[in-house]
C-alpha cells in the first residue's frame, strides 16, 4: 500500500489501514495452505464452535421485535426497526452473523446471507422509506457504498427532508472522499435538523480538507453544550473531536475526548461500539501503550478487527499472540477458498 500524494491526514489513515494489511499479510504467510484438509469431527457431539449467548437488553430488545414482526409480518416499520436492531448490535459487538440477520429481515430472504440478490436489492426500490433507509446502513456497513448511494439517492428524491438520509449521505462522501459533496449533504442538515448537528458534520469535512483547527474549535464549543444535545450526538462529536485531535499531532487533547466518547457511550448502549474502541486502540498503538490498548479491547468481543488489534498489543509486549493468529488463520483460509467474506 502507497501512502505518498496524499495529504497529511490522508497519510496517517493511509498507514494504519497499512498497519491492518500487514498483520493479515502476516498472518497468510503462515498460514497453513489455503487448499488445506477440513476439519471432520469424530462424532455429532463433537463441539466445533460455540456461539455468542443470545442475552442481554439488546437481545431482549430484539426477540420483542422478532415476537411484534411475527404477529404483523407486512408492517415495514417493524421490519425497519428490527433490522435497525440488528445493525445497532453488531456496532457493538462485531458479530458479522448480524449482518445477515438484517439482511433477511429487509430483503425477505428464507436464509442469513449477508448478501442480496440482485433482484432482492432491486425490490428494494419499492419499500417504503423506512426500509430503503436501513438498506443503505446495511450496504455501508459492508462496504458496498455503490448500492448504498443508490438507495439514498432513491429515498432523497422521494423524501427531500429526511435528516437521517442527508446525514448517512454526507457520512458516505466523507468516506469516498468526495469531499465537496459531503459538504453539501451537511448543508442540507441545517435546516432539518440541530444545528449542531450540521455543524460537527461540516466540521468532519474541515478535518480532512486542511482546516483541522477550524474544526478542533467548533468541536470543542460544541461539547462544551453537550447537555442540550442528545447523548448519541455527544458521543459522535466526542469521537469527531479525538480523531481531529489526532490529525493535529495533539495527543492529550485526543486521550481526553476519546474518554468522553467512552464514558457516554457506556452510559448510552452499556459498551462502546467497536468502532470507537478500535480507532482509540489504533491511537494508543501507535504511543505504544500496548498494556493500554489491551485493558481497553479486554471485554470486547473477539471480531476481526478486535483480534488485529489485541495481536499487534500482545507483539509490542513480546507475546506471541498465538489465539489471535490461529483464529485469523483460520478466518483468512475460508476467504482465500471463497466461503468467507465477512
Amino acid at each position: 500500500m502507497i501512502c505518498s500524494d496524499q495529504s497529511h491526514v490522508l497519510q496517517r489513515r493511509c498507514r494504519r489501514r497499512a498497519l491492518v494489511a500487514g498483520i493479515a499479510v502476516a498472518a497468510i504467510a503462515t498460514a497453513a495452505p489455503a487448499k488445506a484438509e477440513p476439519f471432520v469431527p469424530a462424532s455429532g457431539n463433537t463441539v466445533i464452535a460455540t456461539l455468542p449467548e443470545r442475552a442481554g437488553s439488546h437481545w431482549d430488545r430484539i426477540h420483542e421485535l422478532q415476537d411484534g414482526l411475527a404477529s404483523a409480518p407486512r408492517s415495514a416499520d417493524r421490519r425497519a426497526s428490527l433490522a435497525h436492531a440488528y445493525l445497532e448490535l453488531y456496532r457493538l459487538d462485531g458479530n458479522p452473523r448480524l449482518l445477515g440477520y438484517a439482511a433477511a429481515t429487509l430483503y425477505r430472504t428464507t436464509d442469513d446471507s449477508d448478501e442480496a440478490s440482485p433482484t432482492a436489492k432491486r425490490l428494494i426500490q419499492s419499500e417504503s422509506g423506512v426500509i430503503v433507509l436501513q438498506a443503505a446502513a446495511l450496504a455501508g456497513l459492508q462496504h458496498r457504498f455503490d448500492d448504498a448511494a443508490n438507495y439514498l439517492d432513491l429515498l432523497l428524491d422521494r423524501e427531500p427532508s429526511n435528516a437521517q438520509a442527508w446525514s448517512m449521505r454526507a457520512a458516505l462522501h466523507l468516506t469516498r472522499a468526495e469531499y465537496a459533496a459531503s459538504r453539501q449533504a451537511c448543508a442540507q442538515l441545517a435546516s432539518l435538523a440541530d444545528p449542531t448537528i450540521a455543524g460537527a458534520c461540516i466540521a468532519a469535512v474541515d478535518a480532512l480538507t486542511g482546516q483541522a483547527h477550524r474544526a478542533q474549535d467548533y468541536l470543542h464549543t460544541a461539547l462544551a453544550r453537550r447537555s442540550r444535545l442528545a447523548p448519541e450526538i455527544g458521543a459522535w462529536i466526542a469521537l469527531l473531536a479525538a480523531e481531529t485531535a489526532v490529525a493535529r499531532g495533539d495527543a492529550a487533547l485526543a486521550a481526553k475526548y476519546f474518554g468522553e466518547a467512552v464514558g457516554i457511550e457506556h452510559v448510552l448502549r452499556g459498551a462502546p461500539s467497536q468502532y470507537l474502541l478500535a480507532t482509540y486502540a489504533d491511537f494508543l498503538l501507535r504511543r505504544g501503550a500496548a498494556a493500554d490498548a489491551l485493558e481497553l479491547l479486554g471485554d470486547l468481543p473477539t471480531s476481526d478487527a478486535a483480534m488485529l488489534r489485541i495481536a499487534r498489543a500482545k507483539r509490542l509486549q513480546g507475546d506471541p499472540f498465538t489465539d489471535e493468529l490461529e483464529r485469523l488463520r483460520y478466518r483468512l483460509r475460508l476467504a482465500l477458498n471463497g466461503r468467507e467474506l465477512t
